[in-house]
């Protein structure tokens, strides 16, 4: 049994760790991913840093190593589109990382945006959601396009997410998952420029040159783009 010295030092290593690379005794400035064993759920939601990404499945805490500027401009845009939309719809509450959501028993992710429905937002309270996101985005690098487009596909269909975009913004495109009748993985529509419309958040689209672009643009003129009015 391992002792709560041991859980001290593995929290003390996900809150600031140092990563090495042994054939050249530097720390390692590229894309990481740390994966910790034998951790109950219970000493996840005790013990995971409120502060950084970590997923727990199936007895294992995974987190990703920090993200980068462009990644953190996507997330704003698509955050402040988002939050806009369904505030002056009232259709939804938006929500994101690295709130948990805790999918089943021994599973949680951490998605970079999600939608809840009105009501569950509501009730929602801490960094713990037990209900499930109707819409669910992720902003995914090279590091982890199989983990967003292969892992979680399968999870968030078998768990009820309606639908569910991955950005990959290293290569300018945005899949979108939807849940298909036949229980099976959905097949992804891949968009790489035009309009991108949302299925489970019936009225809200974004266009995907917003997302690759790098210019400062006021965000305003996207949200009443997107409502279709003239005035906030």
């Amino acid at each position: 049994m391992p002792s709560a010295e041991h859980f001290r030092e593995e929290r003390s290593a996900l809150v600031n760790p140092t990563l090495i690379d042994p054939a050249t005794n530097r720390e390692i400035s590229t894309a990481y991913e740390i994966r910790l064993l034998g951790w109950t759920e219970e000493q996840f939601w005790a013990e995971a840093p409120e502060g950084r990404f970590c997923e727990f499945v199936d007895g294992e805490v995974i987190m990703p190593s920090p993200v980068d500027v462009d990644h953190q401009r996507i997330v704003g845009t698509l955050l402040f589109l988002l939050k806009g939309f369904c505030g002056r719809r009232g259709v939804g509450t938006v929500l994101s990382g690295p709130t948990a959501i805790r999918l089943r028993p021994g599973l949680a992710r951490e998605p970079d945006l999600f939608v809840l429905a009105r009501a569950d937002g509501l009730r929602a309270t801490g960094s713990r959601i037990e209900a499930c996101p109707f819409l669910v985005i992720e902003v995914a690098g090279h590091d982890s396009e199989r983990r967003d487009l292969v892992d979680k596909v399968s999870e968030y269909q078998a768990h009820g997410v309606q639908e569910y975009w991955v950005v990959l913004y290293q290569r300018k495109q945005v899949f979108q998952f939807r849940a298909g009748a036949s229980g099976g993985d959905p097949v992804p529509t891949v968009s790489t420029a035009g309009r991108i419309v949302s299925v489970a958040l019936p009225g809200f689209w974004i266009d995907a040159d917003w997302l690759w672009s790098s210019s400062e643009v006021d965000g305003i003129e996207r949200l009443k783009a997107v409502l279709g009015v003239e005035t906030l």
